[in-house]
């Protein structure tokens, strides 16, 4: 999906979140984060440039979410490959072979 289509899905993915997945955590045996806290570093130029270009093309009411998305990419130092084990998947997208 382009930029654009991705943003306008976050209001809603919000809700469902919001309505189907908040309330009912406290009932989970477990609790796994998939968050990888390089992700964002390693994929920042590309998603930058892509959301940038975007811009003029998302409607009034993602606009808001566009621009939070560009200041937190924007306040990210670096491309620090080195903080990526060797073993993992998204070294695809580095271009590097293991």
């Amino acid at each position: 999906r382009n930029p654009e289509t991705t943003v306008s899905f976050f209001k809603s993915v919000e809700r469902g979140v919001d309505k189907y997945v908040s309330p009912y955590k406290i009932y989970a045996d477990y609790s796994i984060d998939t968050f990888i806290g390089y992700e964002p570093i390693i994929y920042k130029d590309e998603l930058l440039s892509s959301l940038i270009e975007a811009r003029g093309r998302v409607n009034e009411e993602d606009i808001k979410t566009l621009e939070l998305l560009i200041e937190f990419l924007e306040s990210i130092d670096g491309r620090e490959e080195d903080l990526v084990p060797r073993d993992s998947l998204i070294r695809e997208f580095l271009g590097e072979k293991k």
